[in-house]
């Protein structure tokens, strides 16, 4: 359920984030991965008890479309600095989702932490790297 709240409470931000800029493309980009978010979210906050080959199943799901949305994002937003960490994010998450799902139902016991623990970190460096090259460019101005 925890993991759950996390992704209710990620899609929130990721909803608010939206409509910071960025044109039509970005909206509706971070608008999927909002919906994305609050989907997984809900479902592992209502469904707790289903299992953990339910709950690995529903993540490798969401991991392999976040590296999809990541690369699209990449691909959209290539020249911009620091786009390159989407584009390494989005490929470890498809990487990690593809892995752990031909591995079922063994990865089941232990994929959902590794699962979660690799992709904040990931996201996490994104979020910094971009936050940093924005503000060389508006250092830069």
């Amino acid at each position: 359920m925890l993991i759950g709240w996390f992704l209710v409470i990620g899609a929130g931000f990721q909803l608010f984030g939206a409509f910071g800029g960025g044109g039509l493309g970005h909206v509706l980009l971070r608008l999927a991965l909002a919906a994305v978010s609050l989907i997984a979210g809900i479902w592992l906050i209502t469904q707790p008890m289903k299992g953990t080959i339910t709950l690995t199943v529903l993540l490798v799901s969401y991991f392999i479309v976040f590296g999809i949305m990541h690369l699209l994002a990449y691909f959209a937003n290539w020249e911009v600095e620091g786009a390159g960490s989407l584009a390494v994010t989005g490929v470890l998450q498809l990487i990690l989702g593809l892995l752990i799902g031909f591995h079922l139902p063994s990865s089941a016991n232990w994929a959902i932490g590794l699962l979660v623990g690799i992709s904040f970190v990931m996201q996490g460096s994104v979020f910094l790297m971009l936050g940093l090259a924005g503000r060389r460019a508006s250092e830069s101005l």
